[in-house]
């Protein structure tokens, strides 16, 4: 049979322009097979398929024999002496532990090759070639990542290093780049610009891409004097993923030194940092990411432009989840603009917290390594304005889902609705408030609330607050939480809210009412053992059009204790009816007006005790 040899050489490597300090690379060995196609019948035999190879060994050939189509694999040292190798088209180059090292190839149309051959080294030019694996395993030692403590300029490198193999990898087609074992501090910041230059500051992810790190990743921030940076974003892009790693800012380690920006605004703070931002970016999941110690936040949701251009651009369908956040100055989470957003199943501790250098009045003197406001868990804030009397939204936060988080040691709260609507809040597990603003169409359902047993304390579970009018704050709902050890289980305001089914448990008073409009409270428990504790509280409250029924409460004081309650309204009113009262003491109100109490019992002590009332009806009561 006659039979016509094929040339196989293993070749390799793709790498980026780069300028950087040698690296010791890999050692390999080309192998060269010679495959036996028959003339007719096209059937191939690798003769040479069971023998060893030294992949440590230099290559003894040139890359000057190939032809178009022919396939190459490289097992050996290929070393290119600072030439340039014009390929052929149709070219294929396998890796088989060798590396081809000290030039350049120049890509035809077609050429394909292993991923794993690229290294810092090998510079490309010509056409983009073809990975044979989409997925390109990242090795710190090829590419000249230099890990441990390091100077400024070399951490600065670093970043850089991480961002060519990232815009280069993208642009040939690469859509995964893993990362192992890698432990560098990188240089970020130096930007003041609101546009698209802070976030180059960074490592920037493109569309259609996803990072993948373990457990034994780490990119620490190189401590500097910077107020405003970030280590990773996604800016204006699509179809993006983060998994696993740890980022590590440098709020221990930064230098707060006074500074102004651009404008000669002061930014003293140094507040503006984040680890992780993704700004008006489209479907995008971070996945698994321990992020630590932020001068501001761990993640952010971020704006592409504020509402108000035209098209404007902001986070849709981003995810956070599985993530541990820990220990940021400011918030670990900020959610800033965006629709359907997810916050799942993570971990978010110890935000803020610590002690600043005060002056005579109380302000900040000097800032430190201190907690900045609002020192949330999680905090949703659009930037919102009141213009000619009527708010303008610069940003919008709706939509957003938060779901199964567990929340620890958050100094001032675990969430905040500071401005945003259409939100779901259930199923987490949290030991500070979750408290809002300026927020309507939200629920806060199955979540379990329980007051820290040490470090700083917060007197409420769940807080309602309002700005101006009262009913901006309307269309929500409070169901089915467990809330125990507040002096204050829920303190409430708005228009059509709805508080029922929940579980309130060792308080002060379970419910405060203060300005509530067109409301219902129903099927509620509140059994407290306190010495002085209250069912319902209020001072000065107003309530209008709202009804208190089906509740049970169990307490040591007066279970309903009204004084100065809707005394400056002629037509407000509220109703209590078909609820349980044990009690030593008396149902009372003072300077109260317009209430009725009905259908009711009274299990202990059966009195309601009337000073200075008007308009108060009491029917039925046994």
């Amino acid at each position: 049979m006659n039979l016509k040899p094929t040339i196989i050489i293993l070749m390799g490597t793709i790498g980026l322009l780069m300028s950087c300090n040698n690296e010791e690379l890999f050692e390999t060995e080309l192998i060269t097979e010679i495959i036996e196609e028959p003339s007719e019948t096209n059937e191939v035999d690798n003769i040479n398929e069971d023998e060893d190879v030294d992949a440590s060994l230099p290559c003894d050939f040139d890359l000057s024999f190939l032809k178009s189509g022919d396939t190459v694999s490289i097992n050996c040292i290929l070393d290119l002496g600072g030439s340039t190798v014009n390929l052929p088209s149709d070219v294929t180059i396998l890796y088989e532990g060798g590396d081809i090292i000290n030039g350049t190839l120049n890509f035809s149309e077609n050429t394909t090759i292993d991923g794993q051959l690229l290294n810092l080294t090998l510079t490309t030019t010509g056409t983009s070639p073809i990975l044979r694996d989409p997925v390109f395993h990242f090795d710190p030692n090829r590419w000249g990542i230099i890990e441990g403590n390091v100077s400024d300029e070399v951490a600065r490198r670093n970043k850089e290093i991480i961002q060519d193999i990232i815009d280069f990898a993208s642009s040939i087609g690469v859509n995964t780049i893993t990362i192992d074992k890698m432990d560098c501090y990188v240089g970020v910041g130096g930007n003041f610009s609101l546009d698209d230059q802070t976030f180059k500051d960074g490592i920037s992810l493109p569309s259609n891409f996803n990072l993948r790190m373990s457990s034994s990743t780490y990119l620490r921030v190189q401590p500097n004097s910077w107020p405003k940076y970030n280590v990773l974003n996604a800016f204006k892009q699509k179809n993006v993923t983060i998994t696993g790693g740890n980022i590590i800012g440098d709020r221990y380690e930064h230098n707060y030194v006074p500074i102004n920006d651009e404008f000669g605004i002061n930014r003293d703070s140094h507040e503006y940092g984040s680890l992780i931002s993704i700004a008006g970016s489209h479907d995008v999941v971070v996945d698994g990411v321990t992020m630590r110690n932020s001068i501001a936040d761990a993640f952010v949701f971020a704006s592409g432009t504020h509402r108000q251009y035209t098209p404007a651009i902001y986070c849709k369908n981003v995810t956070l989840r599985n993530c541990t956040l820990d220990g940021s100055r400011r918030n670990n989470i900020t959610v800033g603009d965006g629709e359907y957003l997810y916050i799942e199943n993570n971990t978010i501790l110890n935000a803020g917290g610590g002690e600043n250098i005060l002056d005579e009045n109380g302000k900040i003197k000097t800032y430190t390594s201190a907690g900045v406001a609002p020192q949330f868990g999680i905090d949703m804030e659009a930037h919102r304005e009141m213009e000619n009397g009527v708010y303008v939204d610069y940003q919008i936060v709706e939509n957003v889902f938060v779901r199964g988080n567990t929340f620890r040691g958050n100094y001032a709260g675990d969430i905040v609705l500071f401005t945003a609507n259409d939100i779901l809040i259930e199923n987490n597990d949290c030991d500070n408030l979750i408290g809002g603003l300026l927020f309507w169409n939200t629920t806060i359902r199955n979540n379990t609330i329980t007051q820290r047993s040490t470090g700083v304390k917060t007197p409420i579970g769940i807080l309602y607050n309002g700005i101006e009018d009262v009913k901006r704050v309307h269309n929500n709902k409070i169901i089915g939480n467990e809330i125990t050890g507040f002096d204050t289980g829920i303190s409430i305001l708005g228009q059509n809210i709805e508080v029922k089914d929940n579980i309130v448990r060792d308080f002060k008073e379970g419910f405060y009412l203060r300005e509530l409009y067109d409301s219902e409270i129903s099927n509620n428990d509140l059994q407290s053992d306190r010495t002085i504790s209250h069912g319902y509280l209020s001072f000065g409250g107003l309530t209008s059009n709202v009804i208190i029924r089906n509740d049970n409460i169990n307490v040591k004081h007066r279970p309903v204790y009204f004084y100065g309650f809707n005394e400056k309204t002629t037509n407000d009113n509220l109703t209590i009816e078909s609820s349980i009262f044990i009690s030593p003491k008396e149902l009372y109100l003072e300077n109260a007006k317009n209430v009725t109490i009905r259908n009711n019992q009274l299990a202990v002590n059966k009195e309601i005790r009337q000073v200075n009332c008007e308009n108060i009806v009491t029917e039925n009561n046994n």
